[in-house]
């Protein structure tokens, strides 16, 4: 991060406050198709 930075100082709460703003809606689609993959993996798994 601090390499594309360049000169400029940005403090590490702002860095951490970017990091989570980005990491959120990922965190939020898991949390909701959650249920969907592991139904997915429990139907592929299953012998007949």
């Amino acid at each position: 991060v601090n390499s594309v930075s360049g000169t400029e100082m940005i403090p590490d709460n702002a860095i951490m406050a970017a990091v989570l703003i980005s990491a959120l809606p990922l965190l939020v689609i898991y949390l909701f198709a959650q249920r969907f993959l592991l139904e997915g993996i429990s139907m592929g798994a299953v012998k007949e």
